[in-house]
């Protein structure tokens, strides 16, 4: 079975300590230790899309097998972070969380935008470089977690999208498609952001999880554990999460 792992991760930017970068930069390394210690011989693919690129002795940390794919200069990673910011200004007046002052509802606005629409353009760039049809099965994870001893290959060994959905989303912290499905993957990913604008346009907030939802559906639903865990990073409740 020839399998492959994208990984996104933003791992330095600019305006955090070094030590949250220091920290984001060992998540993605132990990510990818899950992932080799997990499944034998899978491609992996990282997706770096930090406002500040990783330095030569930063890089030589990563299995010279791993394949990086660096956007920390690409003109619409810094497009994405402006119009964030823009639109958390926006609409931070018009919604509430309780307990929460208005300067903590626009940080969640601003990452719930950020995290989305990166995360999407990430993986639309590399839906052009690579030819994933090839696979029989190829993983999304995002680089602040990690398989765990739950993840079990086999229940990902479907046609399609497998994931574990919830009340209109699904979980993108783990994710998986056939390589036979490719091809509809990447022709209609265009249409994930379409919705995901749409939204936000008209001052109503979605993310990634409700619009690949809407997209493409309920298709391989992972009933028992995905066999991940990681930091939940929501700026009203960090934490660690295990699906």
């Amino acid at each position: 079975m020839k399998t492959a792992f994208i990984i996104t991760s933003a791992i330095k930017i600019k305006g955090n300590k070094d030590i949250d970068n220091l920290n984001r930069l060992q998540q993605t390394l132990h990510t990818i230790d899950s992932i080799r210690s997990k499944v034998e011989n899978a491609d992996i693919f990282l997706i770096e899309t930090g406002t500040i690129a990783l330095n030569q002795e930063e890089l030589v940390l990563f299995p010279k097998d791993v394949k990086i794919l660096p956007l920390n200069d690409n003109d619409r990673v810094h497009k994405i972070e402006q119009n964030s910011t823009s639109i958390a200004e926006r609409l931070s007046t018009k919604f509430t969380i309780k307990d929460k002052s208005v300067e903590d509802v626009k940080n969640f606005i601003k990452l719930a935008y950020l995290k989305s629409v990166t995360e999407h353009f990430a993986l639309q760039v590399i839906f052009k470089i690579y030819d994933f049809s090839k696979y029989d099965t190829v993983f999304k994870i995002s680089g602040r977690y990690f398989l765990n001893e739950k993840f079990n290959l086999s229940n990902y060994n479907n046609s399609g999208i497998t994931a574990r959905y919830i009340k209109n989303g699904q979980i993108t912290a783990l994710w998986a498609f056939s390589g036979d499905y490719f091809k509809e993957v990447s022709e209609k990913w265009i249409d994930v952001l379409k919705n995901i604008n749409a939204k936000w346009s008209n001052d109503e907030l979605t993310d990634i999880e409700h619009e690949m939802y809407s997209v493409f559906g309920v298709q391989n639903n992972v009933s028992s554990e995905l066999g991940v865990s990681g930091i939940v990073n929501l700026p009203t409740n960090r934490h660690l999460g295990s699906y």
